[in-house]
Formats: C-alpha cells, structure tokens, sequence
C-alpha cells in the first residue's frame, strides 16, 4: 500500500522487530518482516535498501504504523495502490483476487543499455542441450568487456529474482 524511502536500514530492521514484527526466516537479511496481531490483522513489509512495500488488511493497523514510524525514522510515504515498485510493475485485479508483477520496461531499458533492442527473441533462453565451455570465451579480456559482462550478468539476475525464473541457467 505505500512505498517509502529510508537511509537507516540496520537501526530500522531492529526497530521492526521491537515494534512487533518478525523477519520472515527465509530472508536471512531481515528485510522482509511480518506482523500477526490477535484479530486477524496482517501487515508484511518488504525493505530494500532505501525503499520499502506495505501489504496490510487494516487502514487502522497501517495508520498507526506508519503514524509510529513516522515518529522515530524520517520517510515519505503514499497511501495509495503501488503500481511500480524497483522496477517491477504491479497489476492488481482485485476483483478476481489476482496480483502479476511484469518487468518489460526493465527488459526494455536493459536491451536498449546493451544494444539488443533489434536481437531476435527465442522461445527458450539457451538452446537445449547446448554445453559452454572456456573454449567459448576470449583469450584475452580487457577491462572495458568484463565490467560490462558483469553488469549484464547483474541485471539479469535481478530479472530472475523477480519475474524471469526461466533464466536462471543460462545466466
């Protein structure tokens, strides 16, 4: 429901806790926390550097968290639907109960950055069965070449992170 922008995340993270909430245990960053309150209530907040989601089920509950919050940290927040959050879009159909997240400008700006805007898509990310070897690499690699492959290797790992699972082995 908002998205919010922090500069203190260690400080932040031990005050979610203290608040109440518990770091989901699978993120061992303690950036994603969740709040269970006794009638029901939940309030999930994702943190991501100096960025942060709230998903809740009470406008009580999130007023007086963010009314709290707003107390000790310094952040700007929007109470309304979030419709990008780090570069992923977020369509929420709330009628048929459905959330999709797409990345396509992201995909856009990151074929425009690496100039592929005219590259032929394929329906699978790597041809199968197809082996890499050293073999397939240059003997010699100047640093211009390696920081830009180590960029792209980058950029598509946050694309796997969030939408684009189906590329994980190529990458």
């Amino acid at each position: 429901d908002s998205v919010f922008g922090f500069h203190c995340m260690p400080v932040l993270s031990t005050w979610m806790v203290k608040y109440g909430f518990e770091p989901v245990t699978v993120n061992t960053d303690k950036t994603l926390f969740k709040l269970n309150s006794y009638d029901s209530t939940v309030m999930i907040v994702a943190l991501y550097v100096n960025d942060g989601l709230v998903a809740h089920n009470s406008n009580v509950v999130y007023a007086e968290f963010i009314k709290v919050l707003s107390e000790r940290f310094e952040f700007s927040a929007e109470s309304e639907e979030v419709m990008w959050y780090l570069g992923v879009w977020i369509q929420c159909n709330w009628k048929a109960g459905t959330l999709k997240l797409t990345q396509e400008q992201y995909i856009t700006d990151l074929l425009k950055c690496f100039n592929m805007t005219d590259c032929n898509p394929f329906l699978t990310p790597m041809e199968v069965g197809q082996c890499l070897s050293s073999a397939d690499c240059p003997d010699v690699l100047d640093k211009a070449t390696v920081k830009e492959y180590q960029q792209l290797v980058g950029k598509l790992n946050y694309l796997v992170g969030w939408t684009r699972e189906d590329l994980v082995f190529p990458v």
